[in-house]
């Protein structure tokens, strides 16, 4: 996330476009950020992939909690509410974002 903040801030065109999203879905500074709004800002899911693909990675697997029904990972079945472990390789493949919770 450092390599992100740092491109973020870097461009203030990317700074301002991505401030003006979180504005216009969280207009109160007091109000909390929850995690359904926030998947679905579409130039906040864009920077933070593509702060993941110019990363330089990390040394373990990030936990990820399976969505409700469960989901196939490289070909398993895997059951709701179970934690697994995702390289940050294998996050940006992904088509819908899982809960972070693990």
């Amino acid at each position: 996330m450092t390599i992100c903040a740092f491109g973020v801030l870097k461009n203030k065109a990317i700074y301002r476009r991505l401030r003006k999203e979180l504005l216009a879905a969280f207009p109160d500074p007091t109000q909390r950020l929850d995690y359904l709004t926030l998947e679905k800002l579409p130039y906040l899911s864009a920077v933070i992939k593509e702060g993941l693909r110019r990363s330089y990675g990390v040394i373990h697997p990030l936990g990820r909690i399976m969505p409700e029904g469960g989901d196939t990972f490289n070909g398993y079945y895997i059951p709701q509410g179970v934690c697994h472990p995702i390289t940050p390789g294998e996050l940006r493949t992904l088509v819908t974002p899982w809960d972070t919770r693990g």
